[in-house]
């Protein structure tokens, strides 16, 4: 039954899904870090041959805006 709650992401009776609560500068963190994995998942797809390079391109353009806003954020709040 245990394999079915994780898969329906069900959490079991008498733990808490209450963990610490990340900051709004640490949520910004998070989120920059996962759009430069992003970018760097976009930059070997297209150095793999990628099948679609201009939609790769267009992702790795939406990507570093992403980073660039992400970055600013940063910059303002510390």
């Amino acid at each position: 039954m245990s394999n079915l709650r994780a898969r329906a992401n069900i959490p079991d009776a008498g733990k808490s899904d209450i963990g610490p609560r990340r900051t709004p500068s640490a949520r910004g963190l998070g989120q920059l870090e996962q759009e430069k994995r992003k970018l760097q998942h976009l930059v070997s797809a297209l150095e793999g041959g990628a099948s679609a390079p201009a939609a790769v391109l267009k992702a790795v353009s939406d990507r570093e805006k992403a980073i660039a806003q992400l970055e600013a954020v940063r910059s303002l709040c510390g």
